[in-house]
């Protein structure tokens, strides 16, 4: 019973752990989720942009095919920097989740530790019982036959 109340606290600290790495991991899903969003945005902008540019195009000035070609230009370089930005995040992901899985088998791995010092301990209460109740009939046996 003193390893069970030893390993308690052991117990808790792995939990908390494992929970604290479960809502990183959490938390970056969602970063990870507005990320693609966020991508998928500025793409879709980028293709109507073009589209309504091309459609324009008999109506446009040089000037104007510069501004297109510039604009295009920063909206490419935000959408590489958005990709850059997600693949950061899955790599963070990645480690988090890595943490996350052993945290969580430590955790685990506690928790079949207590589980069999529960069942031991149950064990050896069940068989000092036993033992008690086997004396207690021997007792009476005894006293009965004298």
């Amino acid at each position: 019973m003193k390893r069970l109340k030893r390993l308690k606290p052991v117990e808790e600290f792995t939990a908390g752990k494992e929970s604290a790495a479960a809502k990183v991991l959490n938390e970056l899903s969602g970063k990870i989720q507005a990320a693609q969003h966020q991508l998928q945005e500025l793409q879709r902008f980028r293709e109507q942009y073009a589209a309504q540019f091309h459609q324009q195009n008999r109506l446009v000035s040089g000037l104007q095919i510069k501004e297109y070609q510039a604009f295009l230009a920063k909206l490419g370089s935000g959408i590489k920097a958005q990709e850059e930005k997600l693949s950061q995040l899955r790599q963070e992901f990645a480690a988090a989740r890595q943490h996350w899985q052993e945290a969580y088998c430590r955790h685990k791995g506690i928790q079949k530790v207590r589980d069999n010092l529960q069942r031991r301990s149950r064990i050896l209460t069940e068989q000092a019982l036993q033992r008690e109740m086997d004396d207690l009939a021997g007792r009476k046996k005894r006293s009965r036959s004298k």
